[in-house]
């Protein structure tokens, strides 16, 4: 008799596509990660990251569907203040909750002028603010700003770091924003029973699969457990 094939170990049906640290996934199960499929490196992640990712995908997908943007700045970044979410590309959406903290970086060329014309010194340059070179002569240099970049912490650990690249005065409305949200975040807040913790509702429903799987209940009983924890 020849070796039976590997299936997929999450849903245990279609043939293995990667191989993970604690078994394979196959594409179709891949495809239900959603936008944090790029986040997961196969062969590093464990059955249970994929089932998060699946979860993860599921949840967003349903607070893409409920955003409503009241606040956008250019195509960086929006904000629904009703539903409190934030959404920095079109297939993701945080919870304001979401946010740990934030920082903002620039970079910076030195362009030197005078009577010679205009040049460039100094390349591209990141982090807190350089010493201006000195002029010489008739030739003046000064720092310009090129670009900004706002690197936003989450409590998302399927997509813990959000980059934002942007130019300096729409920076200045991205932190304003910012800042007003994770000042909110320091008082006492309603939480919105139909927007749903990522990583809680994840482990929750993982915990329900485990009882499954065990034989403890039912699939029917997991699939309404599920549907509740999704509010579907």
């Amino acid at each position: 008799m020849g070796m039976s094939k590997k299936i997929c170990s999450i849903c245990n049906e279609n043939k293995k596509k990667k191989k993970l640290l604690d078994g394979f996934v196959c594409e179709t199960c891949l495809r239900k990660c959603g936008p944090f499929r790029t986040q997961v490196n196969t062969k590093k992640a464990s059955i249970d990251i994929i089932r998060k990712a699946m979860m993860a995908s599921q949840i967003n997908t349903k607070r893409v569907a409920v955003f409503k943007p009241t606040k956008t700045i250019k195509n960086h970044i929006s904000f629904d203040e009703v539903n409190r979410l934030w959404r920095p590309q079109v297939y993701l959406a945080f919870r304001y909750e979401d946010i740990i903290s934030f920082e903002t970086d620039v970079s910076k060329e030195t362009v030197i002028s005078g009577n010679a014309g205009k040049a460039v010194a100094g390349g591209l340059l990141f982090g807190g603010v350089g010493a201006v070179a000195g002029a010489s002569g008739k030739r003046k240099a000064k720092e310009v700003i090129t670009g900004c970049q706002i690197k936003i912490i989450t409590r998302n650990e399927l997509y813990p770091v959000v980059n934002i690249y942007c130019m300096p005065q729409e920076a200045s409305e991205i932190t304003a924003q910012l800042t007003v949200i994770v000042d909110s975040l320091k008082k006492p807040q309603h939480t919105d029973v139909n927007i749903v913790n990522t990583a809680s509702g994840a482990d929750e429903i993982l915990k329900y699969k485990k009882l499954l799987d065990d034989g403890i209940i039912t699939n029917e009983e997991f699939e309404e457990k599920k549907k509740q924890l999704l509010n579907l």
